[in-house]
């Protein structure tokens, strides 16, 4: 698939359904897991994957933040003529740069700080612990979310939005079929709901990964002392997509700054 010389239409058809199947098995994994966490935990259960929720937006937005404005940078070198190969893919290693910094970064938040971080997004006493129980086997593979998002980018700005598609639904798949297995075959509950989310993020990074493997793959390491400079520019285009996944975040925080004042407020005036 060359993006200067196809026509324009097939082009265009391949992208709307290679997105069009991400975004489609994204929303039924996640309608799985509340399903069967709710069968199995009950209310609470479910409640508890909506305030790990907000975990999953910080995540895939500093994923996006590394890969969608180096991607849109790498496509643009590529259809610019008389550019160095070696030039667009100093954004690529630009990229991969900033998404180990994120991933170490959210790794230890996630590990070391757990607890805080689900008090912050409205977890009580009761959701605390399954909360917890849910994030422990996805602590182990927090950078495989995020590394998920910048390469998909990037493959679909390579010339395989069909493989970034095929990733993510492998990964998908395995974890609709898994959270069956581990939440009730293995009778796991919540934990297991946890552990084939996490498995599956690491087959839809290993899927992805074939493609550096393949001949007609352009993007690449980059040795060359430039591309230290270039981070700094990946991140401006990015930062509208990455600025559009807060929302999710700061409600609940919100809800829980606004929780805290009324029942400080209640208390107060009970004294009063």
């Amino acid at each position: 698939m060359n993006l200067l010389t196809d026509s324009i239409r097939p082009l265009y058809f391949r992208y709307l359904a290679a997105a069009f199947g991400s975004a489609l098995i994204s929303s039924i994994y996640g309608i799985v897991d509340m399903a069967m966490v709710g069968q199995y935990q009950g209310p609470d259960g479910t409640a508890a994957l909506a305030v790990v929720a907000p975990v999953w937006n910080i995540i895939y937005s500093f994923g996006l933040l590394a890969g969608i404005g180096g991607s849109v940078l790498f496509s643009t070198l590529r259809g610019s003529k008389g550019m160095r190969h070696e030039d667009e893919n100093e954004y690529f290693t630009a990229a991969l740069g900033l998404a180990v910094l994120f991933s170490v970064l959210w790794w230890g938040i996630v590990a070391f700080f757990d607890a805080p971080m689900l008090r912050l997004f409205g977890a009580s006493d009761a959701l605390l612990p399954l909360a917890q129980d849910y994030l422990l086997p996805i602590k182990f593979t927090v950078p495989f979310f995020l590394f998920n998002q910048m390469l998909a980018a990037f493959l679909r700005n390579d010339g395989s939005p069909a493989l970034a598609t095929a990733g993510v639904l492998a990964g998908g798949i395995f974890n609709v079929f898994g959270d069956w297995f581990f939440v009730f075959a293995c009778d796991m509950g919540i934990f297991g709901a946890g552990l084939a989310t996490a498995i599956g993020a690491g087959i839809s990074f290993c899927v992805m990964l074939t493609h550096f493997f393949r001949a007609a793959a352009r993007c690449g390491w980059c040795a060359r002392s430039g591309y230290c400079s270039r981070p700094s520019k990946s991140l401006s285009p990015a930062f509208p997509r990455f600025s559009s996944m807060w929302p999710w975040v700061s409600s609940p925080c919100c809800s829980t700054a606004r929780s805290c004042a009324i029942s400080a407020r209640t208390a107060w005036r009970s004294t009063a």
